[in-house]
């Protein structure tokens, strides 16, 4: 848990932390205050950990960070993290991300619609025509692309942190990776994925659940690999120091 802080610690110098990226919404799917976090884990023993930190500028718009590592003996441990507003109705937009680890970045204009609110069966969306630039704003190279998604399914995820009502959401018609100038591939959210990762089936891989977050989600290609929620901590602590931010993890 401590080389996670010193990891959230280390990034730090590249947050902006004044303000709110968006105001509260009624409705959320994934809650953006500062403070928040969650905590994974699948069956093979990788865990995976998220917190929002603050806030950062990407294109001229202000945007909650969210930082995460993924840990285990399995895959490479890595330090990431994306950039994200929300809307009306709980829309859920994905603004870029970086990898620490191996100082990839990305910003996507337009943002990408992650959850198209309010959630339904069979809903489906999609963000069209989408460029990709480094985080200072200068063209990455990658050609344009679109990406949908549609709501798979509604019912209970069953995860050790409890049962929650969930949406399963996932790609309509497969699944861009970025690549990294270093060649490996990354998914959309700044984690190194392998290249077959990156085709995407038409299946839930995300499944959100409203006020809480992410349950469960599932980027890799077997089931033992699913990450499943084992603790959360909802803590709305805007504005607040670094010191505040580190007691939860201790």
């Amino acid at each position: 848990m401590m080389t996670w802080v010193r990891g959230v610690l280390a990034a730090a110098s590249l947050l902006a932390l004044t303000g709110d990226p968006v105001a509260s919404q009624a409705t959320t799917y994934h809650p953006l205050d500062m403070g928040w976090s969650w905590e994974y884990a699948d069956e093979l023993g990788e865990t995976l950990m998220a917190v929002m930190v603050g806030h950062r500028v990407v294109l001229g718009v202000q945007t909650a960070v969210r930082h995460e590592i993924i840990m285990g003996e399995r895959h490479p441990s890595q330090v990431f993290e994306n950039f994200w507003t929300c809307g009306a109705d709980g829309d859920l937009f994905l603004h870029g991300a970086i990898n620490y680890t191996d100082t990839m970045q990305v910003a996507y204009y337009p943002p990408i619609l992650m959850v198209d609110g309010p959630l339904e069966l069979g809903k489906a969306w999609v963000t069209t025509d989408i460029q990709t630039y480094d985080l200072e704003g200068n063209p990455s190279g990658m050609g344009p692309f679109d990406y949908g998604l549609m709501v798979y399914s509604v019912g209970d995820a069953v995860v050790p942190a409890g049962t929650f009502l969930a949406y399963g959401v996932g790609f309509d018609f497969g699944a861009p990776l970025v690549r990294g100038s270093g060649g490996c591939s990354y998914d959309l959210f700044g984690r190194r994925v392998m290249t077959l990762w990156g085709s995407g089936t038409r299946e839930a891989t995300d499944w959100y659940t409203e006020d809480v977050g992410v349950v469960q989600q599932s980027y890799y290609t077997w089931p033992e690999e699913m990450m499943k929620l084992t603790a959360w901590q909802p803590s709305a602590i805007s504005g607040a120091s670094w010191g505040r931010v580190k007691a939860l993890f201790r």
